[in-house]
């Protein structure tokens, strides 16, 4: 049996006594610690022998009520694991090389120890420990004018628990932190009485402090998802480590910093954005005023900026100490569970960060296949990813809570744990009203198909710096004779000049527009005759401004290389001379970006989704900056775009007004 049907064995047990009164559901949980029992009954007789200590006991019923299920590693293995580490940590070597290190540590940790052993709470956690938790939380409360804002059930929320996240070992990081991260409190708000008050300019101050104290940027902080090691959840290496970080890490750092301080913070998280790849998990302070404000813990953003204000999420949980007890009947009632609503301690946010809607949606397709439950799912550049589960009522599915204007797809999981569609992708306008993508395969169209990403930042930018610019051809060195071509008017993330019906030209080149230094990634000189071949001469013109981005970048065939001239407002120019005049089929300019443009020369594949499944529009080899796909789906038919011959990321669009809309 795996740790996740030993968990949901274990609170099971507990389910059909949701209802039941406190005494009753506190003395299940007393049976299922075993032997364990009498250090819980410890904590319970510590402050039921003092009135004084009356909340105390309702916050050691609340701990001990909502223990089962909970995991951790063995603390000393952890401890003994975390000695080993912290040398490599501290070590001046180079990131790789400290990566590497620690991968090996695991691996050498397994062959002689075998694997780090897990435990649960209920059947390890001492009296001590959880009498020392409660008395610093309480303390924290009591004495920190930053957190005494907080009701009771706040406190027992974002203060008290006594783990910031399952697997963490049960470690001392409440007493270890509480005062690291209080120089920003003490020197700045103690004689502030109105500012103290306030968490947010609690939160504001420890997080600058840890910024100061760990130097928080991007190198010392390095973003990886590849590591293969056990996960650094111990306190102590969440501070130290500086190996693997990922936004996961760094928000659990931050929390326990927080906490420990008597900041109420919390750990939220979307299983996946709605317009690209992968989810992500930030951190959430509540405020005086009851409001949740999202930060990201990293680098360049702070408690009260808007945090990744430009993505889209179709839902939010937060990591809790309370078990979920609708997550708890999903997994009893399915065999089958994405991973996401594994964890029985998140619950759903989502109405904290945005409007939302409930739905009904029928079951069109796979109406067989025997489920309580149906899920929606978000695609992730690859596959549909649930992201929300609800119940299933014969032929339809109810789900609350959805942000809007995302595509989404209504699925169930099947008896092999594969995902299989129940209806049409959809989204929910922002009046909203379902709109489904239905694709119309009677009445057909034609596609031209520009990228199979939507532009980012940089590649936006490299469109606009190639507008304006002037395309020339001449036979004279000089360019006395030369005609021009405006063809770079309108914001493109590539730009074909047709040459087809030119006379030869010796030399061509590009105008840099006013005030704008040229930046190409690659230009390309199409042969009239074999229109797959690419015909070369000697690069001339402007030198480039750095070693990085030199003229040679200009025809080396990678769109993530580019040319760079130095100079604004110099009138640089860069260009060709082909030793004698040619004739051309076309010329291609390339913006610098992401290169998820229309490559020359690679092949692609569209798709169309007919609500069951993807289907192929075939396969396309690009001999120019655009494609053109005829006799597609008309209607709001929903397409994906792959690039066969390398790259990764690719994103679903719909065809609206003859351009690509991305979701």
């Amino acid at each position: 049996m795996n740790l996740p049907e030993r968990i949901i064995l274990l609170v099971s047990v507990l389910f059909t006594g949701i209802s039941c009164s406190r005494n009753e559901r506190l003395e299940a949980v007393l049976r299922l610690a075993g032997s364990n029992r009498p250090e819980l009954e410890k904590v319970l007789d510590r402050y039921a022998a003092d009135e004084a200590d009356s909340l105390k006991y309702r916050a050691a019923v609340f701990l001990i009520e909502n223990m089962p299920g909970h995991i951790g590693y063995d603390r000393t293995q952890m401890d003994s694991l975390t000695s080993l580490m912290m040398p490599v940590f501290r070590s001046s070597t180079p990131i790789p090389e400290k990566k590497e290190a620690v991968e090996r540590i695991c691996r050498q940790w397994d062959e002689d120890h075998g694997k780090l052993t897990i435990r649960q709470d209920i059947e390890v956690i001492t009296a001590d420990y959880l009498i020392d938790h409660i008395d610093l939380a309480f303390e924290t409360w009591r004495s920190d004018p930053w957190c005494r804002h907080l009701n009771f059930d706040e406190f027992c929320e974002f203060i008290l628990p006594y783990r910031c996240f399952e697997l963490q070992p049960l470690d001392d990081w409440r007493r270890d932190n509480r005062s690291v991260f209080r120089r920003g409190l003490d020197h700045k708000l103690k004689y502030a009485v109105r500012l103290e008050k306030y968490s947010l300019q609690a939160c504001r101050e420890v997080y600058s402090e840890m910024r100061r104290q760990f130097g928080m940027t991007e190198s010392n902080f390095p973003f990886s998802r590849d590591y293969s090691g056990y996960p650094l959840l111990s306190a102590r290496m969440l501070i130290e480590n500086r190996v693997y970080r990922s936004c996961f890490e760094t928000a659990l750092m931050t929390m326990i910093n927080m906490r420990s301080t008597g900041i109420p913070v919390a750990l939220d998280f979307t299983p996946q954005w709605a317009e690209r790849s992968i989810g992500h998990t930030w951190n959430a302070l509540l405020t005086n005023e009851k409001k949740i404000i999202a930060f990201g813990s990293f680098t360049d953003e702070e408690p009260g900026i808007l945090h990744k204000a430009c993505e889209n999420m179709v839902k939010v949980f937060r990591y809790t100490y309370t078990m979920n007890h609708k997550l708890l009947e999903l997994n009893l009632k399915e065999k089958e569970v994405p991973g996401t609503f594994r964890n029985l301690f998140i619950r759903d946010v989502t109405e904290q960060y945005m409007q939302t809607t409930d739905l009904t949606v029928p079951v069109k397709f796979n109406a067989d296949i025997e489920t309580h439950y149906g899920y929606l799912a978000a695609f992730d550049n690859s596959e549909w990813v649930p992201l929300d589960f609800g119940k299933r009522d014969g032929s339809k599915i109810r789900f609350g809570n959805i942000g809007r204007t995302a595509a989404l797809l209504p699925v169930v999981i099947d008896a092999s744990g594969f995902v299989q569609p129940v209806n049409y992708p959809f989204s929910i306008t922002r009046d909203d009203e379902i709109r489904y993508f239905i694709p119309d395969t009677v009445n057909r169209t034609t596609l031209t198909l520009k990228r199979k990403y939507p532009a980012a930042y940089h590649s936006a930018e490299g469109g606009r710096r190639l507008m304006q610019g002037v395309m020339q051809a001449a036979n004279e060195p000089d360019f006395s004779d030369a005609v021009s071509f405006r063809a770079f008017e309108t914001w493109q993330p590539a730009v074909t000049i047709r040459a087809d019906t030119l006379p030869p030209y010796r030399y061509w080149r590009y105008i840099a527009p006013p005030e704008t230094p040229i930046a190409i990634a690659e230009m390309m000189f199409i042969d009239p005759v074999d229109t797959a071949r690419k015909i070369t001469g000697k690069i001339i013109g402007t030198e480039g401004c750095s070693g990085y981005n030199v003229k040679e970048h200009l025809t080396d065939g990678d769109l993530l290389t580019y040319y760079e001239s130095p100079n604004w407002g110099k009138n640089d120019w860069i260009g060709m001379d082909f030793g004698a005049p040619v004739s051309l089929s076309k010329v291609i300019c390339y913006a610098v970006s992401d290169a998820n443009s229309i490559e020359f020369g690679d092949t692609f594949e569209l798709f169309y989704h007919n609500g069951k499944e993807w289907r192929s529009l075939g396969k396309k080899t690009a001999y120019d900056a655009v494609l053109h796909y005829g006799d597609a789906p008309s209607g709001n038919a929903l397409f994906v775009l792959k690039n066969l011959t390398k790259g990764v990321e690719t994103r679903i669009f719909t065809y609206e007004n003859d351009e690509q809309v991305w979701w």
